[in-house]
């Protein structure tokens, strides 16, 4: 029998999403790890996390390494509020970090902007890298207490809340590489470059369309 998330600390219910197996199974974990106060507010990553995922992909991994995985990321969002990349390259350890994979990971947060998964894809395959699974959260409107940390998460339809900031989430399986391998480093040096090079390109983005803008009046008016 399908089992619900606690209307309370979720409530906005998503038959399709709080009802699937694998995202009430993580949240029984989460009630388990986390502080009833940090309850909510997790849930809300594991649902923003797998609500894109087929669930044979969903399937082909075990509810720890599910868990593992919004965890991991629920630590770095956690670790610091200053926006721009945040970037993991890493074997998991189930001593170190709770779960394992067989592939090695990409955890990459960074402020939302376009083109960041297709960037990203181009440069692992100019690696010669074959990805095996990925997860993009898009958007993720995060609202952080005065210490940073993150206190909650606003849906699609939210209002608008002055305070929030807006992420992006994208978690990749690649090729398992060896530890500290020059690979690794390779990876880790090439994807910090393509996401230097995507904000530069984003942040001149704006400024430029308004320049067109202005030139294509002057144009009008003197027509």
């Amino acid at each position: 029998m399908a089992r619900v998330i606690d209307p309370k600390q979720d409530p906005k219910h998503h038959p399709k999403l709080d009802d699937n197996h694998w995202v009430v199974s993580v949240n029984d974990l989460v009630k388990k790890q986390f502080s009833a106060s940090k309850i909510g507010v997790m849930s809300k990553l594991v649902r923003r996390l797998f609500e894109n995922v087929p669930d044979n992909e969903l399937e082909a991994r075990s509810i720890e390494e599910l868990y593992g995985l919004a965890d991991t990321f629920w630590s770095e969002l956690n670790k610091s509020n200053k926006g721009g990349l945040r970037l993991r390259v890493f074997n998991p350890d189930i001593k170190k970090d709770g779960w394992t994979s067989t592939h090695t990971i990409i955890e990459l947060i960074n402020t939302d902007m376009p083109y960041l998964v297709d960037t990203l894809m181009m440069a692992l395959n100019r690696l010669n890298l074959n990805v095996h699974f990925v997860i993009h959260t898009g958007r993720l409107r995060l609202i952080r207490s005065a210490l940073g940390k993150v206190s909650d998460i606003l849906y699609y339809d939210d209002i608008e809340h002055k305070k929030e900031s807006h992420e992006a989430l994208i978690y990749v399986e690649i090729d398992k590489q060896k530890d500290g391998s020059k690979q690794m480093q390779k990876i880790e040096s090439e994807i910090k470059k393509v996401m230097k090079d995507v904000s530069l390109a984003v942040s001149d983005f704006l400024p430029m369309k308004a320049r067109m803008k202005y030139a294509i009046e002057d144009l009008e008016m003197i027509k």
